[in-house]
């Protein structure tokens, strides 16, 4: 569950990656943009090494409309953004989620 603290070893990996994950979390809850996810992506910070990226690539609304943004609960799990993100190939109703654990 990665909502819960996982038994991987913090500041032990270079890159934390999901594909269609925390949207789920996200609107499983009431409110998309202030769900369970933040959790998901305070454990994804947490085993990334300093200067380790985070990564998710997400729908950018529920099944039922309701629109996702997760950029927000990244920022409040003290990640930086960061706009390099060519390498990613992304679907048009997908965003990429790309940010660095700071040093």
């Amino acid at each position: 569950d990665i909502t819960q603290q996982t038994p991987l070893h913090a500041s032990n990996y270079d890159l934390a990656y999901c594909d269609r994950t925390l949207y789920q979390i996200a609107c499983a809850a009431a409110d998309p943009n202030t769900s369970g996810a933040l959790a998901a992506i305070q454990e994804m910070a947490r085993v990334v090494k300093s200067d380790g990226i985070v990564v998710a690539v997400e729908p950018k609304s529920c099944s039922d409309g309701r629109p996702v943004s997760l950029a927000p609960l990244f920022d409040q799990a003290g990640l930086t953004r960061i706009d390099e993100v060519g390498i990613l190939e992304v679907p048009e109703n997908r965003t990429a989620y790309v940010y660095r654990r700071s040093l």
